[in-house]
């Protein structure tokens, strides 16, 4: 849960006014309409059914012109009659495949196959003339429906693809549903073969062919009912439940919308509800922690502890980064007076490009080294790249000025931001550091290990010391300080932790 997109209403209250709001008008709206609806509706599934048979019919004509030229060749060998079946089927798009039976029931050529031999049992096929099958040894997976024509001198069989079938259901009304009934047997729209009908509506017809022993049924389900009360007949229905919709949701935006994430997080700051955490920066070699990279946290006195991902774009954003980072500052300041901290160990702060211009940066880190009392540790200050970095006039003096303080500039998560070879020259950095993404599978031979090389590289041609974060195995570091790459982070060597936890921990590491 974000706070900061926390609504002015509670969502429980805010969801039964907006419902009670919309269900008045729609309520009595449905209940006038419904007798029309479901009139209109019967007559809808009568007509739909009916289309439905038609197309149906007209394939199982084809196959029935396809049954009587297989016929013609039904007391002749498999040699003489495979080319005759196939030139039947492909002169005709419903019909799969042509086949004959002879007079003992045993189907021996098929215009897929070729020669076969397959028992036929004449009894399963509804009236003697159609059989529905989820699918053949030819296709497993296919339904199809079979029709038979028979003679003195054996019988055809006729496939028709059941994939048209089931098109010809689907095209019935979206909001209903359709199927087909040959004997005991229902294909569905959705291709379905099932030896059960389809659950009963409230809105069903049905269609029977007089010259094929099948029907199709097609009709409107109970749940079916209400979109069709709610966008198909009535317009002045629609109109008003439109407008009740709109009188609902225009409530449900103004009471869902959240307050600005300023007064938030000024809230939380208040609350002293913010945090600095400490993630140690070690030496590639002796595994020593050499600095510290500053990170918010925010614990929410309801929610706990809240993503940085949630609330540190938003503090960006809305300027709340500058009170925030004064926040951290001080309080890192305040504990760190108690450590004993290493030689040239240095502490880094994460800042945006909009406060490199603000004027207040200089004076908060000439604060922080004032109180940190400490000259030999370095101050360092990551530049993120969420934003693009634009360097004018305001710019230079501003990184003039920290510079003066002897603070070190950073360019943070770098490889995935705006950052390029032109602005690093042009900023003068002291510190890149290579995001986590480049480090994370650079052990595997995967794509990341040319750039990371390259970024090292380019750390080397620029002179600038470089980090690596998001070290989290034994093959990362090792791969690293193959690459004389000094100083890492990450959870291999420490997750972040609270000033009290740094404290206690630091002289361990030493």
């Amino acid at each position: 849960m974000n706070p900061i997109t926390l609504p002015r209403i509670a969502r429980t209250r805010r969801i039964a006014l907006a419902i009670a709001i919309f269900l008045i008008v729609a309520i009595v709206g449905i209940a006038i309409e419904r007798l029309v609806v479901e009139s209109h509706m019967n007559r809808q599934a009568t007509e739909g059914s009916r289309v439905i048979l038609s197309e149906i019919e007209k394939m199982i004509d084809q196959a029935s012109e396809a049954a009587t030229e297989t016929l013609a060749f039904a007391d002749q060998p498999c040699s003489r009659a495979a080319l005759p079946l196939r030139e039947a089927v492909q002169s005709r798009p419903y019909v799969r495949s042509a086949n004959l039976v002879d007079p003992s029931g045993i189907l021996y050529c098929s215009s897929l196959l070729g020669e076969a031999h397959e028992v036929i049992d004449s009894k399963a096929f509804a009236s003697g003339t159609l059989e529905l099958l989820p699918f053949n040894r030819v296709t497993p997976d296919s339904p199809l429906l079979v029709l038979r024509a028979a003679t003195h001198d054996g019988a055809a069989l006729i496939a028709v693809d059941g994939h048209h079938l089931a098109r010809a259901l689907k095209a019935f009304d979206r909001t209903g549903t359709a199927a087909l009934r040959v004997g005991d047997v229902w294909l569905s729209a959705e291709g379905v073969v099932e030896h059960r009908a389809p659950a009963a509506g409230t809105t069903w017809a049905v269609a029977g062919s007089t010259r094929y022993p099948l029907e199709v049924q097609a009709g409107y389900s109970q749940p079916d009912l209400l979109p069709g009360v709610s966008y198909r007949f009535a317009i002045w229905q629609v109109a008003i439940m439109v407008l009740s919709a709109l009188a609902a949701s225009l409530f449900w935006w103004f009471a869902g919308k959240p307050q600005r994430a300023s007064k938030v997080l000024g809230k939380a700051l208040q609350a002293g509800e913010f945090s600095p955490y400490l993630q140690p920066l070690v030496d590639a070699h002796s595994g020593e922690w050499v600095g510290a990279e500053v990170l918010a946290r925010w614990r929410h006195g309801t929610f706990g502890f809240v993503s940085p991902d949630q609330f540190i774009p938003a503090a960006e954003e809305s300027g709340f980064v500058v009170p925030l980072t004064r926040e951290l500052m001080t309080s890192v300041a305040k504990a760190l007076n108690a450590v004993d901290l290493p030689q040239g160990f240095h502490i880094s702060f994460n800042v945006c490009p909009a406060q490199l211009v603000e004027g207040s940066l200089v004076e908060d880190c000439r604060r922080f080294l004032r109180a940190l009392q400490r000259p030999d540790v370095r101050l360092v200050l990551e530049v993120t790249e969420r934003e693009l970095i634009v360097l004018d006039d305001a710019m230079r003096d501003s990184l003039a000025s920290l510079r003066g303080l002897g603070i070190s500039i950073a360019i943070d998560d770098f490889g995935t931001g705006h950052a390029n070879l032109s602005l690093l020259n042009d900023l003068s950095i002291d510190v890149l550091k290579v995001d986590k993404s480049l480090v994370s599978r650079v052990a595997e031979n995967t794509v990341e290990q040319p750039v990371l090389d390259s970024v090292i590289h380019l750390a080397r041609r620029l002179k600038v010391k470089i980090i690596a974060e998001g070290i989290e195995t034994a093959a990362q570091w090792r791969y690293l300080q193959c690459r004389h790459v000094h100083v890492l982070q990450g959870y291999r060597f420490a997750r972040p932790m609270s000033l009290e936890a740094f404290a206690t921990q630091l002289g361990a590491s030493a």
